[in-house]
């Protein structure tokens, strides 16, 4: 809370800048979902990147890089 002049601003006056005086409406808020799981690789081929949001692999693999390869990929939710 921001003092003015001396004085602390009262919730009353928060709110109704929130409201936008009395038009009676919250402002509009763009909420961007996100999923709460991260992805992350532990184990990869050189060049491989994975999207720590999506879960999405990229990977061009070089002229030497032939075979298969061992992937490791942890999706975590924050907790476990």
């Amino acid at each position: 809370v921001e003092e003015k002049d001396d004085r602390s601003v009262s919730v009353k006056d928060v709110l109704w800048e929130f409201f936008q005086g009395s038009k009676g409406k919250p402002p509009r808020v763009i909420v961007e979902r996100k999923s709460a799981n991260r992805y992350t690789l532990e184990e990869f081929p050189d060049g491989m990147e994975v999207d720590e949001f999506t879960g999405t692999l990229l990977w061009t693999p070089g002229k030497d890089q032939y075979d298969t390869y061992p992937i490791k990929l942890v999706v975590s939710d924050g907790y476990t």
